[in-house]
């Protein structure tokens, strides 16, 4: 985890200006407007905004969620610094949500040239980057790279990381609509590690003394039940 550059946009306007201008990430927008919360429960701190309504939050392990207006939100960086390389280095990420590492070199490529072009007509994100890469220390990603981050990111989002109203519960949409396993899957992976460590004999007061473990290692262990199961478990 880390705010490095987080820390240096704070204590340097003229970086956080550029940042705010052209890459939208303005750090006096930080007021998503709603009460929000994590899935996960854990905790949520508003840190930027962008002209569109939308919110960059960082999460309690240091992961970046981004909410737009429309009711939308997911990871877009395991860091702030990570996040920063990705709206720096693909100023249209917004239109890059659907590229995929698997859509090959060659089509990514060409996407984010084109939508660099666009960009262009309007104002200038060449001097600005090279300027702000400089400034908060990040490297020069090529595009191919940076749409591998952002879509590992995305893809984490579900299930600790779903956005939630505070006072209705509804969970905003995901903000990608990359194919993902069956959110069951997701869930019960951590029952399933823990099922394997308690096969091997180890780990039974940190499970069994954990209801929440407890009961991911209980609904795992229907799904992959073995014999001998009872005698190694004792919870199974």
């Amino acid at each position: 985890m880390s705010d490095h550059a987080l820390r240096l946009l704070r204590e340097q306007p003229h970086l956080a200006e550029l940042a705010a201008f052209p890459f939208n990430f303005d750090l006096t927008r930080a007021d998503h407007g709603e009460a929000v919360r994590l899935a996960s429960g854990c905790p949520l701190e508003a840190v930027a905004g962008d002209d569109t309504g939308g919110t960059y939050f960082v999460c309690g392990d240091g992961s970046v969620l981004y909410a737009d207006s429309e009711g939308s939100a997911g990871i877009i960086g395991n860091s702030v610094d990570e996040a920063l390389e990705v709206l720096v280095g693909l100023p249209g990420w917004h239109d890059h949500l659907g590229l995929a590492p698997a859509d090959g070199e060659e089509k990514i490529r060409a996407a984010v040239a084109e939508t660099e072009e666009e960009i262009r007509e309007y104002h200038g994100i060449d001097d600005e980057r090279t300027e702000l890469r400089a400034g908060l220390g990040l490297p020069a990603r090529s595009p191919v790279e940076l749409i591998g981050l952002l879509h590992a990111a995305l893809l984490r989002t579900e299930p600790d990381f779903l956005l939630l109203n505070a006072e209705e519960g509804g969970a905003h949409d995901l903000l990608d609509r990359h194919p993902r396993p069956p959110l069951w899957e997701t869930v019960l992976a951590r029952g399933r590690t823990d099922l394997t460590l308690l096969r091997e004999g180890s780990a039974w007061d940190e499970v069994a003394g954990d209801r929440a473990r407890r009961a991911l290692t209980l609904r795992a262990a229907q799904f992959d039940r073995r014999e001998g199961d009872l005698r190694c478990c004792g919870i199974c």
